[in-house]
């Protein structure tokens, strides 16, 4: 199959071998990166996509397909600049409004903005509501059970948390996506001095907060301030120790 072919665009099913083809180069570059990057990794497949003799109809989506997916994971910022020039070299593009509805999306998760409210069920079975902490500094941990990457995490937290846990006006709080119940209390079980506001979000990726925060892949942190607006929805991780510290501080008023 000529994988530079426009033929591969006719279907859902020809622009997944085409995803896959790229998905290969962008683990060999992942591989021979020794930061293990990903989104360096990505952006390097990509290029290298490129430079073969593929139709321009295939270069605009391979493009246009790589700054929706780094939007989608990575935010705003990181994408930003390959957006507009991608808006720039393709004014007519048919990629360009799902670009744009996206690109929209994240202006609306931008600091200051109004946090969307969500909801999720606690271990003892009550609705909890992000708004139940309004006048708090809020530090939202997304989750699940199965994440290694997410685990690895909170022996960070606990670090943190210590840091104020004489502070009542920090909240850190646990949202799991997990698919199954029992599988987050279970883990909850196994880690009994895993402290903080805990609650399952349901329909896991379909839930409320996965969609209104473009929540597309975890661990994912995020800081709302006292007054219920963002501060930041791609915020440090616990192992960033006093950078997150720090950031905390600051939305506290604290030197």
């Amino acid at each position: 199959m000529d994988i530079t072919d426009e033929q591969l665009l006719v279907s859902e099913d020809h622009r997944k071998t085409l995803n896959l083809y790229l998905t290969k180069l962008n683990t060999q570059f992942y591989n021979a990166d020794p930061e293990r990057n990903y989104t360096r990794a990505a952006r390097s497949a990509v290029e290298a996509f490129m430079s073969l003799d593929a139709s321009p109809e295939v270069k605009e989506y391979v493009l246009a397909n790589s700054i929706s997916e780094e939007l989608d994971f990575v935010g705003i910022e990181a994408a930003e600049s390959r957006y507009f020039s991608f808006l720039e070299m393709y004014p007519d593009s048919k990629f360009s409004q799902p670009l744009k509805n996206r690109f929209a999306g994240w202006l609306d998760l931008a600091e200051g903005k109004p946090a969307p409210e969500f909801s999720g069920q606690s271990p003892d079975g009550n609705q909890v509501y992000l708004s139940d902490f309004l006048g708090k500094v809020v530090y939202i941990d997304i989750w699940a059970s199965w994440c290694r990457p997410c685990l690895v995490e909170f022996p960070h937290a606990k670090n943190i948390k210590n840091q104020f846990r004489e502070n009542d006006d920090v909240v850190f709080m646990y949202v799991s996506i997990d698919d199954e119940k029992d599988a987050w209390l279970n883990m909850l079980n196994k880690i009994p001095d895993f402290n903080g506001v805990h609650i399952m979000s349901e329909n896991a990726w379909r839930s409320q907060i996965a969609q209104d925060y473009i929540i597309k892949g975890i661990p994912r942190y995020m800081l709302i301030n006292k007054d219920g607006t963002i501060a930041n929805v791609n915020a440090n991780r616990p192992s960033s120790g006093e950078v997150l510290i720090n950031d905390i501080r600051g939305l506290l008023g604290q030197p």
